[in-house]
C-alpha cells in the first residue's frame, strides 16, 4: 500500500474533500438548470447565490422547485420565509 493510500493521509483526506465539492457543484449546476427551465434566464445573482451556498441549502431549494410557481418561492427555507 502506498503511503497516499493509507487510511487518515492526507491525499486521502483531499480526496475526499475534492468528491464532496463535486457533489455540491453537480446540486447546484442541476438547481440552475431547473431555474432555467422553469422561470427562463438565470441572473448573475441568482447563480452567484446557488453556486455559494452550502449542501444543506441546496437541498431545500430543490424540493422547493418542485411546488414553486415564482422563484421566490424556490428560495424559501423550509419554515415558508
Amino acid at each position: 500500500m502506498m503511503i497516499a493510500e493509507k487510511p487518515g493521509s492526507w491525499a486521502q483526506h483531499w480526496r475526499q474533500e475534492g468528491q464532496i465539492e463535486g457533489r455540491v457543484e453537480g446540486q447546484a449546476d442541476l438547481l440552475l438548470r431547473q431555474i432555467q427551465r422553469c422561470f427562463g434566464p438565470i441572473s448573475e445573482e441568482i447563480e452567484q447565490r446557488v453556486r455559494t451556498a452550502k449542501t444543506e441549502q441546496l437541498e431545500i431549494w430543490s424540493l422547493n422547485i418542485l411546488d414553486a410557481v415564482t422563484l421566490a418561492g424556490v428560495f424559501q427555507d423550509a419554515m415558508g420565509q
